[in-house]
């Protein structure tokens, strides 16, 4: 269900402190969020919200 997903709340608190907001979801369809390969490629610094089981293995060299 997209009305629980935390990437919409923190996405809204995120667009008002940052340059650029990138938000994912790997169970929700929508335009508004961005691929989940794009924010790895694209992203300086990760905040991983959710425990989804995607996230779990996430290897970047980035701060998350």
């Amino acid at each position: 269900d997209p009305r629980e997903s935390l990437a919409y709340k923190l996405r809204k608190i995120l667009m008002m402190k940052t340059r650029e907001t990138l938000c994912t979801d790997p169970y929700v369809v929508d335009d508004r969020l961005t691929p989940y390969d794009e924010v790895l490629k694209r992203s300086d610094l990760l905040v991983i919200a959710a425990p989804h089981p995607d996230y779990a293995t996430v290897d970047t060299d980035r701060p998350a």
